[in-house]
């Protein structure tokens, strides 16, 4: 099997067209091309685990589709016909917004596709959590326009005699980033209908002095009335302490 895949794989690479002058070849690995964009200019997505062409350090995409020198974005613009003014300044507003959309969803690929763990800081009181004294998250995968991600409920149930026991819930769920309707929004599969419901998470990395600025749920269509659900803190990692500690024990046996 795994000289079937090695055979089939050079037959693929070796049947990519050359690149052009001012373009390089870029492994496609979560769907799209990360290259420089001429103002105004989407992001270009390919299949996954395909190689491309793309700009390289000293060139742009533009309007067309073309591969540019980046001081040449202004003049490929205005030959593109893309309805900019003389004055050259009709359309910044529009472009300025579609570069910040571009960022803003690179960076949420970025995050979902981090390994630092993400813990759960509140959330909406119609989530189904009663159980968890905490949860949190960490990457699994990443597919062709989505990444995998656990959610991990830790819960302390009532046993005799066993004040430190937790066990844990695992769920893995698909998160797809999209722009719609001017925003990044994330879909989460699978999902339950209705209504969207809130839940704020940081990252081990976080910087924690502005976490309630990132929780505005009547701007995103959530319920509006939300509960700290817990602070901040290092409870969830009790489960893998105890674990760690078990493991130790038994090995030293």
């Amino acid at each position: 099997m795994s000289g079937t895949a090695i055979l089939f794989l050079c037959i693929w690479i070796s049947s990519v067209q050359p690149c052009r002058q001012g373009t390089q070849r870029y492994y496609c690995w979560w769907g799209g091309i990360l290259e420089n964009l001429c103002p105004g200019v989407n992001l270009k997505l390919c299949t996954q685990y395909t190689i491309q062409c793309a700009c390289d350090a000293h060139h742009s995409r533009d309007a067309s589709g073309n591969c540019v020198l980046t001081t040449n974005c202004d003049k490929s613009k205005r030959h593109s016909g893309t309805g900019e003014s003389s004055s050259g300044t009709a359309s910044q507003p529009q472009d300025e917004e579609r570069q910040r959309l571009t960022n803003l969803f690179l960076r949420t690929v970025e995050v979902i596709e981090s390994y630092n763990e993400f813990h759960l800081l509140m959330a909406s009181k119609e989530i189904p959590i009663p159980l968890c004294e905490c949860m949190k998250s960490t990457f699994e995968s990443r597919g062709l326009n989505d990444s995998t991600r656990t959610l991990e409920c830790f819960y302390s149930p009532v046993v005799e005699n066993k004040a430190n026991l937790m066990m844990k819930l695992v769920q893995r769920v698909e998160f797809v980033p999209r722009i719609e309707e001017g925003q990044v929004k994330l879909v989460l599969k699978p999902a339950d209908g209705g209504r969207p419901l809130c839940m704020l998470w940081e990252t081990d990395s976080s910087d924690s002095k502005n976490r309630h600025d990132c929780c505005n749920p009547t701007h995103f269509g959530c319920v509006i009335e939300n509960s700290h659900v817990l602070e901040y803190s290092k409870r969830c990692f009790l489960h893998d302490q105890l674990v760690k500690s078990a493991r130790d024990k038994y090995s030293q046996r």
